[in-house]
């Protein structure tokens, strides 16, 4: 999970079970799905309120809760109580989802997910976009401190490690400066 919390109804055990239902083995129950709850069970006193019997806890899980999360039906409906509560909110937040289900021409997000889920059926291998132009790197210092730049002027650092030899070679060059030799001296070795 990494740094995602684990809370019941979290969207990454959503990914988890899209990733089961594609054909991945990942042991699992649904007890984190959303749709999952605990009815508590109930206690039995007497007229002096002593207990008489309870019952266990019970372990339900709704699936039809669970599909609506995965089509975004409750999205729909919050995309409907707000399109008729407040319009600014909704073309504040909606508009983008607004233009997405006119262009696949849907119009709930279950129609959409299932269209998508379709596409993805019919060719499931992942498309790598092409790339309009490449990335240009310049170098400026040549490593181990590799500095480069890119084409607005944006400067880095790449920290590369050290040889033994070119490690020796530096403190031989500090000692140098220390004892009063002129720089000229110096000689670089390449990496």
């Amino acid at each position: 999970m990494g740094l995602v919390r684990t809370t019941t109804g979290n969207r990454v055990f959503g990914a988890m079970k899209g990733a089961c239902d594609g054909g991945l083995h990942v042991p699992h129950n649904t007890k984190r799905f959303p749709g999952f709850r605990v009815e508590k069970g109930e206690v039995q006193k007497d007229k002096r309120g002593k207990v008489i019997e309870t019952e266990k806890s019970k372990h339900v899980y709704d699936a039809k809760v669970h599909r609506e999360h995965i089509f975004g039906i409750h999205v729909q409906n919050y995309y409907n109580q707000l399109k008729k509560d407040d319009a600014n909110a909704f073309k504040r937040q909606f508009s983008q989802w607004t233009k997405c289900l006119e262009a696949n021409k849907a119009k709930t997000f279950e129609e959409l997910y299932k269209k998508a889920h379709a596409e993805i059926r019919k060719n499931p291998d992942r498309v790598k976009v092409q790339r309009k132009h490449q990335a240009v790197r310049k170098t400026i210092t040549k490593a181990p401190f590799l500095v480069q730049e890119d084409h607005n002027g944006k400067r880095w650092l790449r920290q590369k490690r050290m040889s033994q030899a070119l490690r020796k070679h530096r403190v031989a060059q500090r000692i140098r400066v220390a004892m009063g030799m002129a720089p000229e001296e110096f000689q670089e070795i390449e990496v």
